[in-house]
């Protein structure tokens, strides 16, 4: 299968825009072979963040209910969107950790091989990092939504195609 991607100009200049997978993929297919590093275009060899995103129940939403922007400065940042789903009112945290920072942990863990372990975890780096959302959160009914598997990945930027 060949995979191609254009940009465009419109009259107010580049049209910005991202594409993220979250599984491994292979070199030579997928969105890695779509947007290659283009050498000189960017100054970076690897990703700037690790995500790991879930949706998890237990979160009161935040007042006024809205999406929310924590910044953990220099460990990354969390986006809080409150949802719906077919499990009802969720929320989904979308952990962005830099590399290197005490929350890159959580790009690295995995969630099959200890879900508790994996949800205290997250509840610690909100405790330490976010902790305006880690107030709303009820440990009681704190937990990933099934299929519970959060996603994460990186992506080194590229740099402009144009």
């Amino acid at each position: 299968m060949k995979i191609e991607a254009k940009t465009g100009l419109t009259q107010r200049g580049a049209i910005p825009w991202q594409v993220v997978r979250g599984r491994q993929e292979s070199p030579s297919y997928g969105i890695s072979a779509v947007f290659p590093v283009i050498p000189g275009k960017s100054p970076y060899s690897r990703p700037q963040r690790r995500l790991c995103a879930g949706l998890y129940h237990g979160i009161a939403p935040s007042e006024p209910k809205g999406v929310t922007m924590s910044i953990a400065p220099p460990h990354g940042e969390l986006l809080e969107i409150p949802t719906f789903s077919a499990d009802g009112h969720v929320t989904v945290l979308l952990f962005e950790n830099v590399p290197g920072g005490d929350t890159e942990v959580l790009a690295d863990a995995k969630y099959g091989e200890d879900p508790a372990a994996f949800e205290r975890l997250v509840l610690d780096k909100l405790s330490v990092h976010h902790p305006q959302v880690f107030e709303r959160v009820d440990q009681a009914r704190f937990a990933l939504t099934p299929p519970a598997a959060p996603t994460g990945c990186g992506r080194s930027p590229t740099g402009p195609t144009s």
